[in-house]
């Protein structure tokens, strides 16, 4: 695992292959699981920011896993169970993040294919947690995230990280997709921190 830590022009971190091989296997096996049931990852099974004029800032499919999950049943999901491991390593020599004191997380798995983006908005959570996967090899384009007041552009790298506060605009660029292929777009697994 490869950190980068930004504190200008405002505090984030850049993980690189967040997760170990044996992570991902898990986290794969749901995110095929996920793909294959037509009742999961739609597009009206996620919010989202919506502009000026009350229309959605994105277009993507996607699945709040802890609506799936609930409190009973969250220790049967590979993804609920690997992904704690978020809090095992944000605490870094960073003034945001040092002190991040948070004590409630929602996950949302969307996915992204041929023409879907989310344009710039920012989230109501005291900070994001974003992690990217895509089956190699990459059969898209596109997909980058950026942090468009600051003109930062992150390109999609499989297994990465970026965690930052929640009211910093940010945005997906719009994919394009080499083929067909189901299930070859752009997974990002988002975990939404706040204060209960």
């Amino acid at each position: 695992m490869d950190l980068i830590n930004h504190t200008q022009p405002f505090p984030y971190l850049h993980f690189k292959n967040f997760y170990t091989e044996e992570e991902l296997s898990l986290i794969w096996t749901e995110l095929d699981f996920l793909q294959s049931n037509p009742e999961t990852l739609k597009s009206e099974n996620t919010n989202g920011a919506k502009g000026d004029d009350g229309k959605l800032l994105k277009q993507n499919t996607g699945m709040f896993l802890d609506e799936m999950y609930n409190d009973r049943f969250r220790c049967a999901s590979n993804i609920l169970n690997c992904n704690r491991k978020l809090f095992d390593h944000i605490r870094v020599d960073n003034w945001f993040f040092k002190h991040l004191e948070v004590d409630k997380d929602t996950t949302l798995v969307s996915y992204y294919e041929n023409s879907d983006y989310y344009h710039p908005h920012k989230d109501n959570t005291v900070a994001t947690a974003c992690t990217w996967f895509f089956k190699e090899p990459k059969k898209f384009k596109g997909g980058d995230f950026c942090f468009p007041e600051f003109n930062i552009e992150i390109p999609v790298e499989n297994n990465s990280l970026v965690i930052f506060p929640g009211h910093v605009i940010h945005a997906v660029t719009k994919i394009e997709m080499e083929d067909d292929s189901p299930g070859y777009g752009r997974y990002c697994m988002s975990q939404f921190l706040n204060w209960r």
